[in-house]
């Protein structure tokens, strides 16, 4: 169940600051890039998930077929293979991606970006089990708007859930 799935999890550590800068150069916040040897740290002391904020948007290419650099995927397998070979679960997301506008006049534009972009990963992680989970959306929103942080519009709801949809659909065909 859920609640079951919740409690192996146990608490969890985000890997922020890092996959999800907002430039190609991952270290341009002035942290390194992560490590090994961090996941590894971050599960002696007691952390059972890895959460992973990963930014794609400066990695991969803004029109059709919107590839993801094969390097930027090696470097995110890296980390989630620490985390796995620690026995952790391990969570990857979209975050910091400004492309994902929830708004009827960019929906279609987002919606094949983020299809190509979950199938991408799902493909690339598809021998990999269940320890390993995608959160499809993080904190899409109608940046600069009065809505911004109070929950959006009814048109950005509908087109996050169709969003969210869109994503998991692609998943779940690889």
């Amino acid at each position: 169940s859920s609640m079951d799935l919740v409690a192996e999890m146990g608490v969890g550590w985000n890997l922020g600051n890092a996959f999800d800068v907002r430039s190609a150069n991952k270290t341009i916040w002035g942290n390194p890039l992560p490590s090994e040897d961090q996941v590894k740290a971050a599960n002696d002391i007691g952390f059972k998930t890895l959460r992973i904020p990963i930014t794609w948007e400066y990695n991969q290419q803004d029109q059709s077929p919107y590839t993801i650099e094969p390097a930027y995927l090696s470097q995110i397998q890296r980390i989630v293979n620490a985390g796995l070979n620690n026995e952790m679960h391990v969570i990857i997301n979209t975050h910091h991606d400004d492309w994902i506008i929830p708004t009827n006049t960019e929906a279609a534009t987002v919606e094949a970006r983020l299809t190509s972009l979950w199938t991408q990963v799902a493909n690339h992680f598809i021998e990999y089990g269940d320890k390993l989970i995608f959160e499809t959306l993080n904190e899409p929103r109608l940046m600069g708007s009065p809505e911004e942080w109070s929950g959006g519009t009814s048109e950005g709801r509908t087109i996050v859930n169709q969003l969210h949809q869109a994503s998991v659909d692609a998943i779940r065909a690889t």
